[in-house]
């Protein structure tokens, strides 16, 4: 079962992204099956969660370890309340003082991504002054999580890089070019 923790103790918030394939389309339920059932599978102890938290923000996700998933489409699906301590960022123990934000995908996201994590941001800033933004490899080296670096995203007034900007378009275009490379064979 995760902790209860003081809102006033979360010091951090930590970005993260899901590590799957940039466009695909995966859920806070696919990443609650990769934090819980799926674990079990993999021989991993399930997280657990507070079954009266679970009852009021989240019914059906009892394993998720992030506080917010921003997915492909837009879409923002919520895991754990920010009352409840997450499962993310274990190393230096930031899971207790921190919100776990997760981009689904892996060094692109979709302006709309991009747009939700800057609000996201400017509302944690709001609630919680002083707060620090980080992304998981400043707290564990051997990730590229998530992908992008976080400080200069900051630095740049919240705006991305062009190379980490998620277009569909080029995803049918490159679909179009293949099909017509195995047509002209």
């Amino acid at each position: 079962m995760s902790r209860q923790r003081p809102i006033s103790d979360i010091t951090h918030a930590i970005v993260h992204c899901s590590a799957s394939p940039n466009g695909r389309h995966v859920t806070a339920r696919d990443i609650d099956e990769w934090h819980g059932p799926g674990r079990a599978r993999q021989g991993l102890r399930p997280f657990l969660r507070n079954p009266e938290i679970v009852a009021r923000y989240s019914p059906s996700l009892r394993h998720i370890g992030y506080h917010i998933v921003n997915r492909v489409d837009g879409r923002v699906e919520y895991g754990r309340s920010f009352s409840e301590t997450g499962a993310h960022c274990p190393q230096q123990r930031m899971n207790y003082v921190s919100v776990g934000i997760c981009l689904v995908g892996f060094d692109q996201f979709s302006p709309t991504q991009w747009a939700n994590l800057r609000s996201q941001v400017l509302a944690l800033q709001h609630q919680f002054p002083g707060i620090i933004i980080e992304g998981h490899r400043a707290f564990n080296p051997l990730k590229i999580c998530p992908g992008f670096d976080v400080p200069t995203w900051l630095e740049r007034g919240m705006t991305p890089n062009s190379e980490n900007i998620y277009r569909p378009e080029y995803d049918q275009l490159a679909t179009q070019r293949e099909e017509s490379d195995i047509e002209t064979a």
